[in-house]
């Protein structure tokens, strides 16, 4: 993806990133992204972890009360404010930033993302990659895998994945 977050680049906002996955037998094995404003390049390499200019990632740890969910969604969909609404109460914050990077630092907690049907996979599997390889648990809505082809997954902390995938799955079926 040249620009993963145009829409961000064009307003003049600092949160967009230039990002690449390899992908082999329908799952990404290595990941690059590079965010300008700050000159910071990420690379993972699965099964290998998540390096940001050359140092180990670890995602973030806290416990489910100090969550701060990052999300990615067309609102649009209807289902989604159902969705957080159900999360909010069990999280500290959720958050719009439109930098899953900063999950992958471990500044943010978790990453959710829920878009349409229509995969675009110079977005995904980039970001998936970056998480997972950095210690997120991460599968689809409703799943115990991840699928490049789904366009509604999580990404958070093992020891909090659980209760919020719950959540989730829970109040998918109001959607």
């Amino acid at each position: 993806d040249p620009i993963d977050g145009t829409e961000s680049f064009v307003r003049g906002l600092p949160v967009f990133r230039n990002q690449a996955a390899l992908i082999d037998h329908g799952q990404p094995v290595y990941s690059i992204a590079y965010r300008p404003v700050t000159d910071d390049f990420f690379i993972a390499h699965k099964g290998k972890g998540t390096y940001r200019n050359g140092q180990k990632l670890q995602f973030s740890q806290r416990p489910l009360e100090r969550v701060r969910l990052e999300v990615w969604a067309k609102f649009a969909d209807p289902g989604i404010a159902t969705i957080l609404s159900a999360i909010e109460a069990k999280i500290e914050n959720i958050r719009f930033t439109d930098e899953y990077l900063y999950v992958v630092e471990g500044k943010l907690d978790a990453h959710l993302a829920w878009r349409p049907k229509i995969v675009k996979l110079w977005d995904h599997a980039p970001r998936a990659l970056l998480l997972a390889e950095a210690g997120a648990k991460l599968t689809n809505i409703g799943s115990d895998h991840y699928d490049i082809n789904d366009g509604k997954w999580l990404a958070a902390n093992p020891e909090v994945f659980d209760e919020l995938m719950a959540a989730i799955v829970n109040n998918v079926g109001q959607v």
